[in-house]
């Protein structure tokens, strides 16, 4: 099985400033073949967006590595039978 380091995900991290006039910062996170997700809120600093937008790709990349483990114990068993 390859380590982590070498699989790449399906995910994307684009931050910016807040269209509502403010000096505030917004994230949303794209995943190729899949759906669009933005912060709830806007963040005062770059950092806490960086921050906020790294613990969420976090989370998304453990689920997705979840998801690419299970797809290949279903196609193994059904190899198997």
């Amino acid at each position: 099985m390859p380590s982590l380091k070498s699989q790449s995900h399906p995910f994307s991290v684009h931050l910016a400033n807040s269209k509502d006039g403010t000096d505030r910062f917004i994230w949303l996170i794209n995943q190729k073949g899949g759906p669009r997700r933005f912060s709830g809120s806007s963040f005062a600093t770059f950092e806490e967006a960086r921050v906020a937008v790294k613990t969420k790709l976090a989370s998304l990349v453990i689920e997705w590595l979840a998801a690419q483990n299970v797809n290949k114990l279903k196609t193994a068993e059904f190899c198997t039978l």
